[in-house]
């Protein structure tokens, strides 16, 4: 793992830290690879359930790094096209990973750092936590993060954040439907992120895969086609070994064989 990025493997979990603290986490081109790559390689991993993504030192993840962004400047539309793409790229692989993606927030989460809050599963938040669509007060927009940030908090309020890109709290990003839950200690936030991770691990992973690709579809797709995949979904996972094996154990009043004793 490179030194902006650390990723330590348990089980069936991983965590994976943004390391970058004296920059706030924030976002360039090789902690947006990294981090794409890492969620690429995540995504077909047989043997992980889930991913753990947090942040070293005071934030989170304050947004895209200033010097990239200078750099920007001297680029052609045809480099800052291709850059763009790939942090497009870096959200998708987050939001369409197959495994269940937990965050673990606090300090800043602004632009970027908010595009991340948006693709992740579960959001676990400090208190003290602070959220923007921040890009409008530079010159910029959240373009690439808009689909992602839209889809957790609706069209209209999105719409508003990104107008005015203002800072906003904890309580309200929890109101919102931007995190999942807030929490006054670091403790209590690590303990709720334990209990979450304990309950996916007793669900089925194929389920778990099959259904996040069936909400996906459901939100980027058109009536018919969401029906079909939602039939074709469920036929598949009737099917399926652990389909067959999850029942069995129901009906049996044991535990299914993905729970490890």
């Amino acid at each position: 793992m490179s030194k902006i990025l650390n990723l330590t493997k348990e089980s069936h979990v991983w965590h994976l830290t943004l390391s970058r603290p004296d920059k706030g986490n924030a976002l360039n081109m090789e902690l947006i690879r990294e981090l794409t790559r890492v969620f690429l390689e995540a995504d077909v991993d047989p043997n992980l359930r889930i991913v753990v993504l947090s942040g070293e030192g005071k934030h989170f993840c304050s947004g895209g790094d200033i010097e990239w962004m200078k750099q920007s400047m001297n680029l052609s539309a045809e480099e800052n096209t291709k850059q763009i793409s790939e942090l497009y790229a870096l959200f998708a692989s987050i939001d369409q990973c197959s495994k269940a993606t937990l965050g673990k927030i606090h300090g800043a989460a602004f632009g970027g750092g908010l595009g991340l809050v948006s693709c992740l599963d579960f959001s676990f938040c400090l208190e003290s936590s602070k959220f923007s669509l921040s890009e409008a007060r530079i010159g910029l927009m959240p373009a690439t993060i808009v689909p992602y940030v839209s889809k957790k908090i609706g069209w209209a309020r999105c719409r508003s954040l990104g107008i005015r890109a203002n800072i906003f709290g904890a309580y309200d990003a929890k109101t919102w439907g931007l995190v999942t839950d807030v929490y006054d200690s670091e403790s209590d936030q690590q303990h709720h992120i334990e209990e979450c991770i304990e309950d996916i691990l007793l669900c089925s992973p194929q389920s778990v895969k099959t259904y996040k690709g069936l909400v996906n579809h459901m939100i980027y797709h058109d009536e018919d086609h969401i029906k079909q995949h939602a039939i074709e979904g469920i036929s598949k996972l009737r099917q399926s070994s652990e389909g067959q094996e999850g029942l069995k154990a129901f009906l049996e009043k044991r535990k299914p064989s993905w729970i490890k004793s």
